[in-house]
């Protein structure tokens, strides 16, 4: 192949090329690598390990992410989405010359024909062609989860994938290893608002972009939350991370995130198209539970343009209320969102979710001090731990006064739904058990309790909570594990049947408490 000389002059000593390499060619040459670990299981690496190399670790995890990106990119330029920028920045590469040709055009000194043959080092991109590798063999051996002309196409079009490569020539570990350093440490990262800001400025209407189109919406969400003119965030949101502000862009987006998921409050998913959703009342309902937080704790709130006297405004206090929009939601009538959609329609606060909201606060507010006071023991914590341990404190006060335990129907039996939901999680995947691990396995579940229920008359709509017990394999060889228990909630629907209870599995949405893994 032709490869262009950027620098150096190649004779006998090093250089730098620029070339478009083919993957067919690529995939039989790379070698991946990683940095020794003493204390480490050399049988567990998934790369070649050696104390003087520079590589991190392949991470499994980011692996499949690029694995789905590659396969949904290529079908989408098939179908005319949008044009694949698989990889638009350059690999780079390490050869020696003694080990793989490079000859000089002895027409053209800029140039050089390039052969590749081993031991070509990837100093930068070994996740990328790693998961190039990966989805290329599986379409090799058959991929039976794919329909056979997606199959087809996608591996004819990574046959004919050209890398964009920068070449380092003649360079030695050491000289790699900076080269590496300079890459991955020495840039500034974007900033997270501004990702949301970019990511988040349109939807597409098709049906495999829902992923996209939740991030839209969460986006347009936290814009109203800084523009609307009764919102208490009016002008304080840190849009694109900057600036003066209680909170980031970013945070508020990830917060509201989880209401998007399937059974959330706001639920977009697979099946949906936001032309088949309606989503007028969503910053009706945002803004309203917010104006009434603010009137509820105003002693607590910043007034006009001072600094917040206390975290209640700030990203700690902000993560848990958000995480109480479902408990609200939970707590309240059919009547609730038919309320929330006619108010949105004249463009104004929806006074009978307000109410709502006020009578499942009143007995957060008695303990406002505590809560959200300077002296308060969530007054200099910060992070998801000190934002779940917030959220379940309100959560408490909020069941102590709105008990639920002596009104559950007796067909509402803790071990037939125990039994069942355990079932359920031995065959479904749980989305915030998979970034924790290679696999997993749910093992028991323990002390479940009903939290909240609503409905009669054979349907119920119920809120448990209880604890999950899951063995963590850490890689593909990791066949023993370790055990580790979380806290969890399930929000699922029930129905009587022949005098005993039916867990519905396709209403049903569960939210695992991870903390202690990260802690």
């Amino acid at each position: 192949m032709k490869a262009f000389v950027q620098h150096g002059s190649l004779e006998g000593d090093k250089g730098v090329l620029q070339a478009l390499v083919p993957f067919v060619l690529l995939k039989d040459s790379v070698l991946f690598t990683c940095k020794g670990n003493p204390n480490d299981d050399d049988a567990k690496v998934n790369t070649e390990s050696n104390y003087k190399y520079y590589q991190r670790r392949i991470d499994l995890s980011r692996i499949k992410k690029i694995e789905d990106f590659i396969i949904d990119s290529i079908l989408d330029e098939r179908d005319n989405i949008i044009l694949a920028t698989l990889f638009p920045s350059s690999m780079i590469l390490a050869i020696n010359d003694d080990e793989n040709e490079v000859k000089h055009d002895p027409e053209d000194a800029s140039m050089c024909s390039l052969k590749l043959s081993r031991n070509v080092f990837i100093v930068d991109g070994q996740h990328r062609m790693m998961a190039m590798m990966r989805v290329y063999n599986r379409l090799l051996e058959g991929a039976p989860d794919m329909d056979n002309e997606d199959r087809k196409y996608v591996l004819q079009y990574i046959e004919n994938y050209k890398f964009n490569c920068t070449i380092l020539v003649n360079y030695d570990l050491w000289e790699q290893g900076q080269v590496f350093i300079n890459v991955n440490f020495k840039q500034k990262p974007v900033n997270k608002s501004l990702y949301y800001e970019i990511f988040g400025s349109e939807y597409r209407e098709s049906k495999s972009d829902w992923k996209r189109n939740q991030t839209y919406l969460a986006h347009c969400l936290a814009r109203s939350l800084n523009e609307n003119h009764d919102s208490p965030y009016l002008g304080k949101v840190k849009m694109l991370g900057t600036g003066k502000g209680y909170i980031s862009q970013a945070f508020i987006v990830e917060s509201l995130l989880q209401h998007f998921r399937k059974n959330g409050i706001w639920e977009y998913n697979t099946n949906s198209s936001i032309r088949d959703v309606d989503i007028s009342y969503f910053s009706t309902e945002l803004i309203s539970y917010f104006f009434t937080i603010r009137t509820l704790f105003d002693t607590y709130w910043p007034k006009d343009d001072m600094a917040p006297a206390t975290r209640i405004c700030k990203s700690t206090a902000f993560g848990a209320f958000v995480r109480l929009m479902g408990d609200v939601r939970e707590m309240g009538s059919s009547r609730l969102v038919n309320a929330l959609k006619e108010s949105s329609l004249e463009d104004k606060l929806c006074d009978y979710y307000m109410n709502h909201v006020k009578n499942i606060f009143a007995p957060i507010v008695k303990h406002s001090e505590k809560l959200f006071g300077n002296d308060s023991e969530f007054s200099n914590g910060s992070g998801k731990g000190t934002e779940s341990k917030l959220y379940k404190m309100m959560v408490y006060l909020i069941h102590q006064t709105h008990n639920v335990d002596n009104r559950i129907p007796a067909v509402l039996n803790l071990d037939d739904i125990s039994m069942q939901l355990q079932e359920y999680l031995w065959t479904h995947p749980i989305d915030d058990l998979d970034p924790l691990a290679y696999s997993y396995d749910v093992e028991e579940l323990q002390d479940l309790k009903i939290k909240s229920y609503s409905g009669d008359k054979g349907f119920y709509r119920v809120e448990t909570s209880f604890y999950i017990s899951v063995t963590l394999h850490m890689d593909n060889e990791d066949y023993q594990g370790f055990v580790m228990t979380f806290p969890a909630t399930c929000k699922c629907s029930l129905v009587e049947q022949n005098g005993k209870i039916v867990l519905k599995e396709d209403n049903l949405s569960i939210v695992v408490d991870t903390d202690k893994f990260y802690n």
